[in-house]
């Protein structure tokens, strides 16, 4: 992505386009999985509240529970 210098973002609307973005990439790669929330929480080491807060999009899913989820996409198409 090409930054001109005219534009300027508060760090206030990226926290919201990373969590907006977020909220709208966990239920479609769960539902690709054919997996209820619980199952995906399980599947990733987290919570089942902590799911729904990623999913609600309050709160950052961590690098490591994403790339966990990686993992499996990955672990998927191998098989």
């Amino acid at each position: 992505m090409h930054w001109s210098n005219d534009m300027e973002i508060s760090a206030d609307s990226l926290w919201r386009v990373a969590l907006e973005q977020l909220a709208a990439w966990l239920p479609a790669g769960r539902t690709a999985h054919r997996m209820a929330q619980t199952e995906a929480a399980r599947a990733l080491g987290v919570s089942p509240r902590m799911w729904r807060c990623y999913e609600a999009g309050s709160h950052l899913l961590p690098k490591t529970v994403r790339l966990a989820g990686i993992g499996l996409d990955a672990l998927e198409r191998a098989a």
